[in-house]
């Protein structure tokens, strides 16, 4: 995991990226959930709940057969805001199915107004813009060492009176090594779609393609995450994150991710409380010039289940025999 993020480092250019606004949708990479952002937005390699699946829908293969409902606000930077919904649960002896909506908005963006000679000239009121995707996913563990998962997505963008919608799809492996009990790793290609058409000019989603790795070192339930990303619109990011649990309901988390010169890098942190299957998660978010981000998610299991702390693709502790009765036959002398 060390030489994965050692290798994002010399990728950090000095400029903004020369793809930097070629594409539409990119409220599409915003990771949703406060475990994954405070640590570093990693989430290729671990997690199983319903906010791990929105960029790798291999997490929800692995997921508790229970059912389980997640909800996300997050106060972003400059006044735009987040709020996530999802619902997941079981589906047959090995797969699982989910439906998440996620929403990114802003209002009260001051209109302006142009003369013939292209300059604004002042203001007309305010106007809002706001971002919409609905996704169904479906994963499935295809044995106790691999997980697959996909999904696909509606997309609808409105800004003003002007609305635009297309369709995405995502796609996910996860694999646990053989050889080492404890290390997963896992990749995912996302938002691969027809882009969004406003007026006369179409432009294509962020595609973006996402490698890490997760560890856990159970005597010291410590669990460490890298990913490596690369989306078409910009040059290659990444973050490292870890997870220590000194508690049965309490998780304290670290990580730093790079988002290139353009918005900044730096570290991320939060931390997660859960209480008889309801897990809250609160991060900390930096954007660079843009602010700072504040994300707070929660997230219940019911009908049964319980939080899967294991990384995902991990095989279920064995079950001991049970004990059988013995019937004894006592033989009288006449």
């Amino acid at each position: 995991m060390i030489l994965l993020f050692a290798f994002l480092l010399p990728s950090r250019a000095a400029d903004i990226s020369s793809q930097a606004g070629t594409k539409t949708g990119t409220f599409l990479k915003f990771e949703p959930g406060g475990r994954q952002s405070a640590m570093g937005g990693t989430y290729a390699a671990y997690g199983s709940d319903v906010f791990a699946l929105w960029g790798q829908p291999a997490a929800l293969g692995s997921a508790p057969r229970a059912w389980q409902v997640g909800f996300q606000h997050a106060e972003l930077f400059q006044g735009v805001t987040q709020e996530y919904l999802g619902i997941a649960g079981g589906f047959g002896d090995r797969s699982r199915v989910g439906l998440v909506v996620n929403t990114v908005g802003i209002d009260d963006l001051l209109r302006t107004t142009e003369n013939a000679g292209g300059q604004l000239t002042g203001t007309g009121g305010t106007f809002g813009a706001r971002d919409l995707a609905v996704a169904l996913n479906y994963g499935i563990q295809m044995s106790e060492y691999i997980t697959l998962g996909a999904a696909a997505k509606y997309v609808g963008s409105e800004i003003d009176d002007v609305r635009a919608s297309g369709f995405a799809a995502d796609f996910g492996v996860q694999m646990r090594l053989r050889n080492i009990e404890d290390l997963t790793i896992g990749a995912s290609v996302t938002n691969v779609g027809t882009g969004l058409k406003f007026i006369r000019t179409r432009d294509d989603f962020p595609t973006t393609f996402r490698l890490g790795a997760a560890y856990r070192i159970r005597s010291m339930k410590l669990l460490l995450a890298a990913d490596a990303v690369k989306s078409l619109d910009r040059d290659f990011d990444g973050g490292v994150g870890a997870e220590w649990r000194p508690v049965e309901i309490l998780k304290l988390r670290v990580g730093y991710r790079t988002q290139g010169d353009d918005v900044g890098e730096g570290l991320t942190a939060g931390l997660g409380v859960n209480l008889a299957g309801l897990e809250i998660d609160y991060a900390y978010v930096p954007y660079g010039v843009l602010g700072d981000a504040h994300r707070v998610s929660a997230a219940y299991l019911f009908g049964g289940g319980r939080e899967n702390i294991e990384p995902a693709g991990s095989a279920a502790p064995e079950t001991p025999e049970p004990v059988r009765a013995s019937r004894v036959r006592v033989l009288k002398r006449p």
